[in-house]
This record gives C-alpha cells, sequence and structure tokens, in this order.
C-alpha cells in the first residue's frame, strides 16, 4: 500500500479544501480575500468624500477672455413674471414669438391678443376672389396662350397649301363628301340594274360610261375623306355643281 493511501486512511479527507491539500495543492484564504477586498472598499470611499469636499475649479477660459464678464451675468432681470409680446410698428411679425408669449398669458388675455392679431391680419389680406375659383388673371393667359398656339399652326398649314390653292374648312369638305358618296350608292344601284348580259352597243356604252363614273367618285371620295384637304377653288365649285346635278 502506497504512503499516500495510508495517509488517506490515518488521517481522513474532511471536504474539499483537505482534498486540494492531498492533491498538493494550497486552498484559497476567502476570509483573507474578503478583508482585503473591503479595505479597498474603504479606501474608494474615502477619496471620493476628499474629492467632494474640495472646491470645484473655475471654469477653462483663455488668457485674453480673462477679464471679459460673461453676458448671461450682464442681463438685467425681468421686471415682472409674465411676459407681454412686444409690438412693432413693422407690418411683419414673428408669429412663432408671438404665439409664446401669448401661451404664457392669462387665457382671456391670450384670447383677446389672439383676436386682435386675426383681425389685423384680415384686414390687411384680401381676396378679389372666392376659395376656389380661378383668377381671371390666369383665365386671360389661357386663352392667350390658345390663340397663340392657334395662329401658329394656322402660319404652319399655310405654308404648306400648294400655290394656287386653298385649305378647305371641315364644314365644306364633310358637306362635299357626303354628296359624292350619296352619288356613288345611286351609280352603284343603277349599274345593279343592268342585265349580266348586254348585246346592244347602246346598254353597253352606257354601262362602260356608268363604271367609269363610279371609279371617278371613288376617287374624289378618297380625296375628300382626307382630314386636311387642298383644293383649286374653279374646279372644287364644278364638281359639286355637277354631281348635285346627279344625285
Amino acid at each position: 500500500m502506497s504512503g499516500a493511501a495510508v495517509g488517506q486512511l490515518l488521517k481522513p479527507s474532511r471536504g474539499l479544501r483537505d482534498d486540494i491539500i492531498f492533491r498538493g495543492g494550497k486552498p484559497k484564504d476567502h476570509e483573507k480575500e474578503n478583508y482585503k477586498r473591503l479595505k479597498n472598499i474603504e479606501k474608494e470611499t474615502k477619496l471620493k468624500e476628499m474629492q467632494a469636499s474640495q472646491p470645484s475649479p473655475p471654469p477653462f477660459k483663455l488668457s485674453q477672455f480673462q477679464n471679459v464678464a460673461s453676458k448671461l451675468n450682464t442681463r438685467s432681470p425681468s421686471t415682472s413674471g409674465t411676459v407681454t409680446p412686444s409690438t412693432s410698428s413693422s407690418s411683419q411679425k414673428n408669429f412663432i414669438q408671438v404665439n409664446a408669449a401669448l401661451s404664457k398669458l392669462p387665457k382671456q388675455l391670450s384670447q383677446s391678443s389672439l383676436n386682435s392679431n386675426s383681425s389685423n391680419t384680415s384686414s390687411v389680406i384680401s381676396r378679389k376672389t372666392k376659395i376656389g375659383q380661378i383668377p381671371k388673371y390666369l383665365l386671360d393667359r389661357k386663352l392667350k396662350w390658345a390663340e397663340e398656339i392657334e395662329e401658329r399652326e394656322r402660319l404652319m398649314l399655310q405654308e404648306k397649301i400648294p400655290p394656287g390653292t386653298i385649305l378647305l374648312i371641315d364644314e365644306e369638305r364633310i358637306k362635299a363628301l357626303t354628296l359624292l358618296r350619296d352619288a356613288h350608292s345611286k351609280s352603284l344601284t343603277s349599274l345593279s340594274r343592268f342585265p349580266i348580259t348586254v348585246e346592244t352597243p347602246k346598254y353597253k356604252r352606257k354601262r362602260t360610261e356608268l363604271e367609269q363614273q363610279i371609279l371617278k367618285l371613288e376617287t374624289l371620295i378618297a380625296e375628300y375623306d382626307k382630314s386636311v384637304v387642298y383644293v383649286f377653288p374653279n374646279e372644287h365649285y364644278e364638281v359639286i355643281e355637277f354631281w348635285a346635278g346627279k344625285v
């Protein structure tokens, strides 16, 4: 049996500290550690009390400003506990300062001052138009812009007009187009009445003339069906008179 085993039999372990000693270690002295910690706390407390008892050092100031007094100390105290808004002869007011001062006044006095300010403001600001109504100068400006745009478009169209022709207004163009379509419809009806087989020269000639008339009407309808139509004045009126007699 080893010596360590014999030692444990002669002197058995009484706890964790004996186990540490048996293994060759040194148990921690908690009593000594606690005493040391209390001493450190006491030392720090005394140091804080000494620092608190000493007067605070003066605020840092540059050497060139050592003899200059603070502006906070030179201000005179207010003679009364209330602050009244200062009135100025200028038409522009600092409403932020006025509202801040009014908030500190009694309720009745504040209300009366607010009513006086609102009456003064309403007397200065006046509207010539009702709320939601467009001012007259804006309407006039819009009308002028529309007229200028219309004039520019008219001049641009005049530059595109071929020599000797005129721009047919939309009302006359639609009137002529309706007349040509009616003539075309009647010509197709007349053509449908011809027999399938035409033997006599007279009927053949009439049918050929009617077919050529339909082709001419289709060409004119295609021309007048455009959004912009330029015509020679004499030819236009001749076409209208001719086909008006055919309808």
